[in-house]
């Protein structure tokens, strides 16, 4: 079916969605003053080549012009202090959180069921925000008994994070007091959860591409004794950036296998390794989602979760560690035969 929009119209804005948001590998948002549209790839290339066409007609001149850039990395990371207690009603009850900037969904971590802790570590990153998100809002819920239709999810309260409280150079992460919900039963609990969040936002000032041409081509021609010169001075924070920083400059420009290796001779193995990372994360994302994506997703949505945890420190006395470490070998093998299976497509 073939579809027209005025992109002219007044405010117009591009965004892909994380999977989260419609349950669909690959998709993007196009919001215009009369509705939006959401479009579907097959692939991350495919929706960040439309994202990109789209983008350069609504402003054809924007790599030529200075302009600022923001973006959020943010991990959600576990939660405590749930009302109920572990043996209570809602023991075996199910907990996500939605993330919204603004007041617009960005994304929503999987649900996870609460035992002597609330675990997520899901990690969420946004770029090309537009420049008024003014707060982040993290929305903790509690899921409702799929097999009763009428029992919806319930909201147990807010954590608000002011952007201004997170633009720091560095990650910041903290516990945040989850404010509770007028509506919900929580609110009247002497205990209110909270929830552990580790997050960025950056603001970067880019000037026009024209600006950096010689800069690249320094970089390209004097990638290796660069690296040596300013490996003495850096932190190691610094040489990790760097590092990461280099390898996609590079990788666009078919460069970066021989920066790795330059690192590997000169003995620079912290940035080395770094550099090693951010190159695996470039190459092999896709390949690593096509094969274990829809194993980990199962996985995750399954009522019947099997305990792989094997750190005797971690688990609740009487629990059988033999039994979570059969569990962990079984899953363990299913992956390596998935691997196998997708041989044809490694990177």
């Amino acid at each position: 079916m073939m579809s027209t929009m005025d992109l002219t119209a007044g405010d117009v804005s591009i965004r892909p969605l994380h999977p989260s948001i419609l349950g669909q590998e690959h998709a993007f948002q196009v919001t215009t003053p009369t509705g939006s549209k959401y479009y579907t790839c097959s692939s991350a290339a495919e929706r960040d080549s439309w994202v990109y066409a789209f983008r350069q007609a609504i402003r054809p001149r924007a790599d030529e012009v200075r302009r600022r850039e923001n973006s959020l990395k943010i991990w959600i990371l576990e939660g405590k202090g749930i009302p109920g207690g572990s043996s209570g009603k809602n023991s075996s009850k199910r907990y996500f959180c939605e993330l919204y900037l603004d007041d617009v969904l960005y994304s929503r971590t999987c649900g996870k069921p609460r035992g002597d802790m609330l675990f997520w570590g899901e990690h969420f990153e946004f770029t090309q925000l537009p420049n008024c998100v003014q707060l982040i809002t993290v929305v903790f819920f509690r899921e409702g008994d799929k097999k009763r239709k009428k029992e919806r999810n319930t909201c147990i309260g807010k954590v608000k994070i002011p952007v201004n409280t997170v633009t720091s150079r560095y990650l910041i992460e903290k516990w945040y007091p989850v404010l509770p919900d007028s509506s919900s039963s929580s609110s009247k609990e002497k205990e209110h959860p909270s929830l552990r969040v580790k997050c960025k936002y950056q603001s970067v000032d880019i000037l026009p591409l024209r600006c950096y041409k010689s800069f690249l081509q320094y970089v390209k021609d004097q990638y290796g004794p660069l690296s040596e010169c300013l490996e003495s001075v850096l932190s190691v924070k610094a040489k990790e950036d760097l590092a990461s920083a280099m390898v996609h400059v590079l990788h666009h420009e078919n460069l970066a296998k021989e920066f790795i290796a330059e690192l590997a001779l000169q003995e620079i193995l912290k940035s080395a390794t770094k550099a090693m990372e951010a190159f695996l994360k470039l190459t092999g994302t896709e390949y690593l989602h096509a094969t274990l994506g829809p194993f980990i997703e199962q996985f995750q949505g399954s009522e019947d979760l099997y305990d792989c945890e094997i750190d005797p420190m971690k688990l609740p006395a009487g629990t059988n560690l033999s039994k979570n470490q059969q569990n962990l070998e079984w899953l363990w093998i299913l992956c390596g035969r998935l691997s196998c299976i997708h041989t044809p497509s490694f990177p």
